[in-house]
């Protein structure tokens, strides 16, 4: 006679299923783990992380630990973005035609995207070291885009006849 109940239920299982009952706990166990094992390889797979800008990128790194080391390469170049207005405008009975932005700093290996919108007059954009050459037509949105790759301090002007002597100029820096 069993002494309790559970020691009853274990002989009434070991009768009746013979060694099915063990398999049947290997199975389970075997899915368990291979399941497990399967969310855990899912839940820490390598990703990349994406920065605040679009300039700098992730690369994930494979470590023996189960932490993710992620390396930020900060030398990538960056997109520096500027936006200008062109205008001409009479002072004390003098015509002036400007930009808005009379300086534009920049590193070397940088993407420069400059938006300029012409808003009076007739205009263009240049720098000569770059071969940019840029109608501005009126009122509509003009994007120059171009890699510096040299080092130095470059004259954008208007070429229309008078404009740059009226001072339309600005100052394109690049630093190392």
């Amino acid at each position: 006679m069993p002494k309790n109940r559970i020691e009853f239920k274990m002989k009434k299982i070991n009768r009746q299923d013979g060694i099915a009952p063990l398999v049947i706990v290997l199975i389970v166990f075997a899915v368990v783990v291979v399941g497990g094992g399967a969310l855990y390889m899912k839940r820490n797979k390598a990703v990349v992380v994406e920065s605040p800008t679009p300039t700098q990128t992730a690369t994930p790194t494979a470590s023996s630990s189960p932490s993710l080391e992620v390396e930020v390469n900060v030398d990538i170049p960056a997109v520096k973005e500027f936006t200008t207005t062109s205008y001409y405008e009479m002072k004390d009975g003098k015509a002036t035609a400007n930009f808005s932005v009379s300086e534009i700093r920049v590193k070397k290996g940088d993407t420069v995207k400059i938006n300029i919108t012409n808003i009076r007059g007739t205009h263009d954009f240049n720098i000569d070291e770059y071969g940019i050459k840029k109608s501005t037509p009126l009122n509509q949105p003009v994007v120059i885009e171009f890699t510096a790759d040299k080092v130095g301090n470059f004259k954008y002007y208007c070429s229309m006849p008078g404009h740059r002597q009226m001072g339309q100029e600005g100052t394109l820096i690049v630093e190392e």
